[in-house]
């Protein structure tokens, strides 16, 4: 269950007081819940696992640094996630300038949040960047059931996966992570109109392998696929 504004701010209180004391255990248990969570965001402006894992480890120590001087005005966990931000386009664009780069090296998204020239729109998407009109229900008896399967999860993760780098990043910290749309721009230097757009780009996306899954294993569709095995 999601934690409410207070009680996130509340948290974000106590750790940042335990941390500014030197509690290690505190420090160590930050670590454990976040640092999957960096590397995962810090693989959508780069694929080189050698810049993730140096990125993550500056996080760290930007964090550690930093801690006297935050005030909370964002949550601890945004905070976080632009320091990464930050590290990781850093990291990058060293990476890039190094003489013995290739040409074809991962590169992170461009922070305008613009799509690139003659990308199609997604499906049913108009040019307003809304649904043309509302998606196809998938006639389950019970959709929350359905969505908690594991070949379901393998299939959201798998499309999540597929998305460009700027869709990919806006999905994974507003619906993985949570993250205020406010905070969002803040961490990905966009405004507030791509933001949506993206968002709504990439969901749609999601939608879309969600729609080819439930067709083929929605009512008649599983019995149809072991039919034809």
């Amino acid at each position: 269950m999601s934690r409410t504004a207070t009680e996130s701010g509340a948290r974000d209180v106590e750790v940042v007081a335990r941390l500014r004391a030197g509690d290690e255990a505190a420090f160590r248990d930050l670590v454990r819940e976040y640092g999957g969570r960096l590397s995962r965001l810090a693989r959508t402006f780069s694929r080189n696992d050698a810049l993730i894992e140096e990125a993550v480890q500056e996080t760290w120590l930007a964090v550690i640094r930093g801690l006297a001087g935050f005030e909370g005005r964002a949550p601890l966990q945004s905070w976080m996630f632009a320091i990464l931000a930050n590290q990781t386009r850093r990291l990058a664009v060293r990476e890039r300038r190094q003489p013995q780069a290739c040409t074809d090296a991962p590169r992170f998204g461009d922070p305008s949040g613009e799509a690139p020239a003659g990308e199609d729109r997604e499906p049913a998407m108009g040019r307003n960047g809304m649904w043309e009109m509302p998606p196809t229900p998938w006639g389950l008896v019970d959709p929350e059931a359905a969505m908690l399967g594991r070949e379901v999860l393998a299939v959201v993760q798998t499309a999540l996966d597929g998305l460009p780098e700027s869709q990919r990043q806006v999905v994974l910290l507003r619906d993985v992570e949570g993250v205020g749309a406010n905070d969002v721009c803040n961490i990905l230097g966009v405004s507030d109109t791509n933001l949506r757009v993206l968002l709504h780009r990439g969901r749609a996306r999601i939608r879309r392998a969600l729609d080819e899954y439930m067709r083929e294993v929605g009512p008649g569709g599983r019995q149809n696929r072991r039919g034809s095995a």
